[in-house]
């Protein structure tokens, strides 16, 4: 119970921050300079939300009747709230000039978005259908889910050509950065909503795909974690060959 409330505390002011930031203190007419596949981060949050309300029903069923509405209302919310930011971020593509720098890796949340919103369908359709907030959204729930499962699949190969033309055409270095992280949530959220949603719907032909992206998903962390490795070894190598700290007497005067 207190991780669900703790959860809810830590995801609620992403839902609303994001749009209230935008309306209220942007300072500029446009954003959409300023659009990457971080926005779906409020996509991610939101359906963070559903999924900690799902899984409280079985062990908190006498709130049920609370939860349920929460857990399905909340999911709704997310697919809207993808095809809006999707919209942005395809107009910025095609207005904006696009740069190996501005094309980094958190676009792979188009990707993870669309996994986490399966995953929480399938959570949803593994409630007892005897609640009336199942009842009603299960088909919408269900049809949509594998939608965006497969507007998800789609995405890899795009990402993937993507990201060849950042580091192979345009030579962007391949080394650590922080947002690389953004790829391997993605990957492995899409391994855990295909498992999920394919048992949950009775879909065999998830089941293999999800074990083979599971295993893309440890090899894409293991390749950024030795990354990372590899840059904390070079650190004190790279500072020592930078720019000599000043002196005092540089200082004084």
């Amino acid at each position: 119970m207190l991780g669900f409330w703790r959860h809810v505390r830590h995801h609620w002011p992403l839902t609303y921050g994001v749009p209230a930031s935008l309306l209220l203190t942007r300072a500029r007419d446009s954003v959409l300079g300023g659009v990457n596949g971080t926005w779906l981060l409020w996509v991610v949050s939101t359906q963070s939300l559903a999924i900690s309300a799902s899984v409280m029903i079985p062990v908190w069923p006498s709130q049920s009747a609370l939860l349920a509405p929460v857990a399905t209302g909340l999911w709704s919310i997310g697919p809207v709230l993808y095809l809006l930011l999707v919209s942005l971020i395809m107009l910025r593509w095609l207005t904006v000039a696009m740069t190996p720098e501005t094309l980094g890796p958190p676009y792979w949340i188009l990707m993870g978005a669309t996994a986490i919103t399966v995953l929480a369908g399938a959570k949803i359709l593994n409630l007892p259908a005897a609640l009336p907030a199942v009842r009603a959204t299960a088909g919408f729930v269900a049809g949509f889910s594998y939608a965006l499962w497969a507007f998800g699949t789609w995405w890899i190969p795009l990402l993937i050509v993507l990201g060849f033309w950042r580091h192979v055409r345009h030579h962007w270095p391949l080394t650590y950065e922080p947002t690389l992280w953004s790829v391997v949530f993605p990957l492995g959220m899409y391994s855990v909503a295909t498992l999920s949603f394919g048992k949950v719907t009775g879909l065999a032909f998830m089941a293999p795909l999800s074990h083979v992206m599971l295993w893309v998903a440890v090899a894409a962390w293991v390749l950024v974690a030795a990354a990372f490795l590899v840059r904390l070894v070079r650190q004190p190598g790279e500072r020592a060959s930078g720019p000599p700290a000043p002196s005092a007497a540089t200082t004084r005067t």
